[in-house]
């Protein structure tokens, strides 16, 4: 039973509407009913804004201890302020004796609309996070929901279209501590709850922690990922010794058995067993998540009123219909490279030229004829480059009685004389004084200034400098 606005069902007919409630709530329509009473739409006259009104039945308001049960309570849900968790605006008594609570009217859905098959992984992580936190806020506060189910989460959408789950219907939470001086208002023998979400501890009508509420959020995490719950019967007595007693049933295959491992140890029969808080909870789900094999992870943080940095997981990149936390997302990607490599990169270009350049500078300089170079005397049967027309091969002339190289005939034997070598080309330079180089190495001494070193780089070329 939430706060949230139909227009699918039409309300059912009540005395109530049309009326003015408290003096200042114009009640509109009934929005539905429960165990604990019923809400109604209604109009803030004051305030000129709508508003869900939540009434308590009158069998419940009779009852003088949970009566005050109701007015201590609702004082201390007054005080929950976090973006999961649906906020009291205002409690209290009618002149008539009628006990009520207002909340934000807001346009929603229950959780239980959604479950008419299982919801994608990444989905049901999200919400159930979400779930989570608005627990970790109301179990910082020492309160215990005791009444977690579909029903009580309303799925809404911010402004951004993004989807938000509210924990809502805290009627019967208890108190982790109780006012001093003031008797204990939960009676021996009194179970609040819905059997198919109720611990064993609860069932049993034993020791009521924050672990109970962790319960309620496996079964409704197991729901969500298999469409259905672990354990359902017709009848409630059946439903509440199968929580006892029943073992768990396996999730799909398609669940990772990571997620798997979080679910089998929230729905222990033992709370001891059981994650000690929603935050363990919940980071054991981002763990889950990211050592899940083939998933892709996104993360995403949200501060809560306290400053709590909190985050949620939200996995699998090829479930449809990602949902995100009321948060902004941060995608986990590689680290970008140093500076100092990027750098050396965007210097490559320069540096690929530059060898280049130098290559092409040492190619150029050993193909360079040298002017100052003299030919050697030619032995005999060569002829001289210089002597050999610029269109014709150098090759070695044959030797007289070998064979020709062509026509395979023997060739005459060659006149050398008529082969002369080109004359000299006269140096411009001028020649070096010589240099006893004996004396030079025996003293260790350097070249005299004006000498020149030449490095030969093949047959005819020469490069000389000082």
């Amino acid at each position: 039973m939430v706060s949230s606005v139909d227009a699918a069902s039409p309300p059912p007919e009540d005395a109530l509407v049309g009326q003015l409630f408290a003096e200042r709530y114009r009640i509109e329509a009934q929005l539905g009913e429960g165990g604990m009473g019923t809400v109604y739409r209604a109009h803030h006259t004051g305030l000129d804004c709508p508003v869900a009104v939540k009434l308590l039945h009158p069998a419940l308001t009779s009852d003088p201890v949970i009566a005050r049960r109701f007015d201590r309570e609702a004082l201390a849900l007054s005080k929950l302020d976090h973006p999961n968790c649906l906020r009291v605006l205002d409690a209290g008594t009618s002149p008539a004796g009628a006990k009520y609570i207002v909340m934000p009217l807001l346009a929603g859905q229950e959780l239980r609309a959604l479950l008419d098959r299982p919801l994608p992984i990444a989905r049901a992580i999200d919400i159930t996070v979400q779930i989570l936190r608005g627990l970790e806020h109301a179990h910082r506060r020492g309160m215990i929901h005791r009444d977690l189910k579909p029903e009580n989460v309303l799925v809404v959408h911010d402004d951004e279209g993004r989807e938000q789950a509210k924990l809502v219907d805290f009627g019967i939470v208890k108190l982790l501590v109780e006012d001093a001086g003031v008797e204990p208002l939960t009676r021996v023998g009194l179970v609040f709850g819905t059997p198919r979400y109720m611990s064993p501890e609860q069932v049993s009508g034993g020791k009521i922690t924050e672990r109970t509420d962790l319960y309620a959020v496996g079964i409704i995490l197991f729901e969500l990922l298999a469409g259905t719950a672990p354990f359902d019967a017709d009848d409630a007595g059946m439903l509440m010794r199968m929580q006892i007693l029943g073992d768990v049933p396996p999730l799909p295959e398609h669940v990772p058995t990571t997620v798997a491992e979080v679910v089998r140890r929230l729905l222990e029969k033992s709370p001891s067993d059981r994650y000690a808080s929603a935050r363990e909870v919940r980071e054991a789900l981002e763990s889950a998540m990211l050592a899940a094999p083939g998933r892709t992870v996104v993360a995403a943080t949200n501060t809560d009123p306290l400053g709590a940095t909190v985050g949620a997981a939200a996995a699998i990149g090829a479930a449809p219909n990602l949902a995100r936390v009321p948060a902004a997302p941060v995608v986990m990607v590689a680290p970008p490279a140093p500076a100092r490599r990027r750098a050396l990169g965007s210097y490559a270009p320069v540096l690929a030229a530059g060898v280049l350049a130098l290559v092409g500078l040492t190619i150029v300089i050993a193909l360079w004829p040298d002017e100052d170079a003299t030919p050697s005397s030619s032995a005999p049967g060569e002829v001289p480059l210089a002597a050999m027309p610029a269109a014709l091969p150098v090759a070695p002339a044959p030797v007289a009685g070998d064979p020709s190289p062509v026509g395979g005939d023997p060739s005459p034997p060659r006149d050398d004389a008529a082969v002369k070598p080109a004359p000299a080309k006269p140096s411009t330079r001028k020649s070096s004084p010589p240099r006893d180089k004996d004396r030079d190495r025996g003293r260790g001494r350097g070249k005299h200034k004006g000498d020149k070193k030449k490095v030969k780089l093949g047959k005819g070329f020469e490069i000389e400098f000082d």
